[in-house]
C-alpha cells in the first residue's frame, strides 16, 4: 500500500512538472515574442520552437527522475544523453547562435555593402546558416554565420553611399606632397561619382615607390573597379609605374 501511495504522489509530483513547465512556456515565450518582435516570422518561430523544446525536455528529466525508483541512475543516464545531444549538435547549435546574433542585433542587411577579411560586396541573401554577398566583379561569396562571429565584419553603407579604401603607388623620387596634391585632383576629377572630399595620407614606402592610401565615399558601389582605373589611368600620364590597388 505504501509503495503504491508512494507512486502516485511520485506520479502527481510529476504532472506538477509538466503543467509547470507549460506555464513557464507559455511566460517565457511571450517575453520572446515582445523582444524580438522586429525579426523576420520564420525566424521568430524558430527561436519560439527552439525555445519551447528546451523547456519541455528539460521538464520531462525532471519528470521522469521523480517517477523513477531510481532517481540518480536515471539523472546520470539523462546526464550523459544531454552532453552527447550537445557534442553531436555542437556545430548546429554554434550556427544557430551565430543566426540569433545576425538576425536579432542585424550589423547588417541584404542590399548593404560589407567587408569581412578583407572580402567586401553586397550582401545579397542572409538564410538559416550563411549570408550571401555579391562582389563588383559579380562572384558570389557564401560566409557562414559561425564565421562571423570570429571575425570582424565591416558595414561600409553610409545613408549617402558606401566608403570606399585603395592604395595608390608612385615612384620614390616624387616630392611626398606634390604628389598628394596630383592624387586629390584626379580624384577630384570625378566628383559627380563622390559623396565627400578624399581623405589621402602617405601609408609606406616600399620597392622604390611612395604609397598613399585614399579614402572616401562613392555613389554607386558598382563603379568601384570604374573609379579606381579611371584614376590609375590619369596618373599613369604623368608617372608610368603609377598603380591603384
Amino acid at each position: 500500500m505504501s509503495e503504491s501511495l508512494s507512486l502516485v504522489l511520485r506520479l502527481a509530483e510529476a504532472g506538477l512538472v509538466i503543467v509547470a513547465a507549460y506555464l513557464i512556456v507559455r511566460f517565457t515565450l511571450s517575453i520572446t515574442r515582445r523582444t524580438l518582435q522586429h525579426v523576420e516570422p520564420a525566424f521568430l518561430t524558430k527561436v519560439l520552437m527552439v525555445e519551447k523544446l528546451i523547456v519541455y525536455f528539460i521538464a520531462l528529466i525532471i519528470a521522469i527522475s521523480v517517477i523513477s525508483l531510481e532517481t540518480i541512475t536515471m539523472s546520470f543516464l539523462f546526464g550523459v544523453l544531454i552532453v552527447g545531444l550537445i557534442v553531436m549538435f555542437y556545430d548546429l547549435l554554434r550556427n544557430m547562435g551565430a543566426e540569433y546574433y545576425v538576425k536579432v542585433y542585424r550589423p547588417f542587411k541584404v542590399g548593404d555593402w560589407i567587408e569581412l577579411e578583407g572580402v567586401s560586396g553586397r550582401v545579397v541573401s542572409i538564410n538559416t546558416l550563411s549570408t550571401t554577398i555579391e562582389t563588383v566583379k559579380g562572384e558570389r561569396v557564401t560566409v557562414p554565420h559561425v564565421y562571423m562571429l570570429n571575425n570582424p565584419v565591416l558595414n561600409k553603407t553610409t545613408q549617402s553611399g558606401i566608403i570606399v579604401k585603395f592604395n595608390v603607388g608612385i615612384p620614390f623620387d616624387i616630392d611626398p606632397l606634390e604628389a598628394r596634391r596630383i592624387i586629390r585632383d584626379v580624384v577630384e576629377s570625378i566628383r559627380g561619382e563622390l559623396v565627400d572630399d578624399p581623405e589621402i595620407e602617405i601609408l609606406k614606402t616600399e620597392r622604390n615607390r611612395i604609397v598613399f592610401n585614399v579614402e572616401t565615399t562613392i555613389l554607386n558601389p558598382a563603379k568601384i573597379q570604374y573609379i579606381k582605373k579611371h584614376i590609375e589611368k590619369e596618373l599613369r600620364k604623368l608617372w608610368d609605374h603609377a598603380e591603384v590597388y
